[in-house]
């Protein structure tokens, strides 16, 4: 380990007060629980009675307020690990771009799901707003999309890339597995068949392209390339055990490939091949997903505050004063 102090010590800012071991993972791990968990009880109440009230509270105010907040800690951890990393070091640009992905998530989230909330639908209607105009809140929900959909995910692959090729530069190259070729395997075939099917679609209605219309066909590709990314570089640290860093990109990787399950299952809803209400199992994905893009950077930031904690260690013994029984021992 003391080989590794001078580069670590060059890596990050050790100056100012010693680093709080908070556990971030582990307090959004547990809210993603409870939000889960308190959706059990309006759902069983509606598959036994098809009362739709307590679905309507659920939907209404947890949820877009579970969203909005998970998306806001996001941002927060994102631009906290940017900070960690000094200027001109290839970490601090990924980051940097990782947090503005993170800041779009975020208000993509406020204008998809709290605008269209009663938390502020109701107050907007009542005070004449056009905000709480039907037609401006499709309009806010498609611009909410696109920013916490294809922009997001352009900024993050992004900060990937730079990741990517900062660790095949350094020769950290792993070889992928089968899992990581299962992974790819699904989410590359699902984004061939969807483009095989819009260029169908193309073909046979000569429908309009709009600006709309290419953002959506380019979420799945781009997930395609946000795996392999992710991937790449969680198997290029795989050799370091399952520590925080390891952990930190595994998330990225859960995080992307249930975004893309999640793709699939609307894309069944929307074709029938899952009927109402049997679509409701699709709603709830959404929840472990918002969380294991907060888990990254939770992990990347719990691993430098424990670096930091252990190379500041000795820097503080050489500044203390002996103990007095040092110093009897001595005179004696």
């Amino acid at each position: 380990m003391s080989c590794l102090a001078g580069p670590l010590k060059s890596a990050f800012r050790l100056s100012g007060p010693r680093p709080s071991a908070f556990p971030f993972s582990r307090l959004i791990v547990a809210v993603t629980a409870a939000q889960l968990i308190l959706a059990v009880g309006p759902l069983i109440r509606w598959h036994l009675t098809g009362n739709w009230d307590w679905m309507a509270w659920y939907f209404g105010y947890p949820s877009p307020l579970f969203f909005v907040g998970m998306n806001g800690v996001t941002w927060v951890l994102s631009l906290a690990a940017w900070k960690q990393f000094l200027p001109g070091q290839s970490l601090r640009a990924a980051w940097f771009l990782i947090s503005i992905a993170s800041g779009l998530r975020l208000l993509g989230s406020v204008l998809t799901h709290l605008l269209s909330s009663p938390l502020l639908l109701v107050r907007l209607t009542r005070h004449g707003s056009v905000w709480g105009d039907p037609a401006a809140q499709s309009l806010w929900h498609e611009t909410g999309w696109a920013i916490e959909g294809p922009l997001s995910m352009v900024m993050l692959a992004g900060g990937l890339f730079i990741l990517v090729r900062l660790y095949k530069r350094l020769g950290l190259v792993s070889k992928l597995t089968r899992l990581d070729h299962a992974l790819l395997g699904v989410v590359g075939g699902y984004s061939l068949y969807v483009a095989w099917t819009v260029t169908h679609i193309q073909f046979q209605s000569h429908p309009a392209i709009t600006v709309d219309s290419v953002l959506h066909w380019s979420g799945d590709p781009l997930l395609c390339v946000l795996l392999f990314e992710s991937i790449f570089i969680h198997r290029a640290l795989a050799g370091m055990g399952w520590g925080l860093i390891t952990r930190c990109w595994a998330a990225f990787v859960i995080g992307i490939f249930l975004t893309s399950l999640g793709s699939m299952g609307q894309w069944a809803v929307n074709f029938g091949y899952v009927p109402f209400p049997r679509s409701a199992v699709t709603w709830y994905i959404w929840y472990p997903i918002s969380a294991a893009f907060a888990l990254g950077p939770a992990y990347q930031l719990e691993a430098i505050y424990r670096a930091k904690g252990r190379l500041q260690e000795p820097e503080k013994a050489k500044h203390q004063p002996p103990a007095v029984s040092d110093v009897t021992s001595k005179s004696a």
